[in-house]
């Protein structure tokens, strides 16, 4: 049941990058509904994993990285790790946009 819920999250995940793509309206909080999903499930791993490779692909990392600013701020990952290749590019993209 676990992975036909990260289907169904990457499914969500890939629609609003089209969207984005296509300039229409992105449905952030549809994005934010699919990360704190994968947070109360405890599928940190898919977050920073197979949706972190998604946005990547899509070359549209930085919708991801401001998905996650809510989530950093509140502390919400505070006990669990993020993976150094993604945290160097979150410092490195809020430093830009200077947050």
């Amino acid at each position: 049941m676990r992975e036909r819920m990260k289907d169904l999250l990457n499914q969500n995940v890939n629609t609003v990058i089209k969207e984005f793509k296509e300039s229409s309206k992105v449905q952030e909080k549809n994005l934010r509904v699919c990360t704190e999903f994968c947070l109360r499930v405890g599928a940190i791993d898919h977050i920073f994993g197979e949706l972190f490779v998604i946005f990547s692909q899509a070359k549209v990392e930085p919708m991801y990285f401001d998905n996650l600013l809510h989530l950093v701020l509140s502390g919400k990952f505070r006990t669990h790790k993020i993976p150094h290749h993604i945290l160097d590019k979150l410092i490195a993209f809020f430093r830009k946009k200077d947050v």
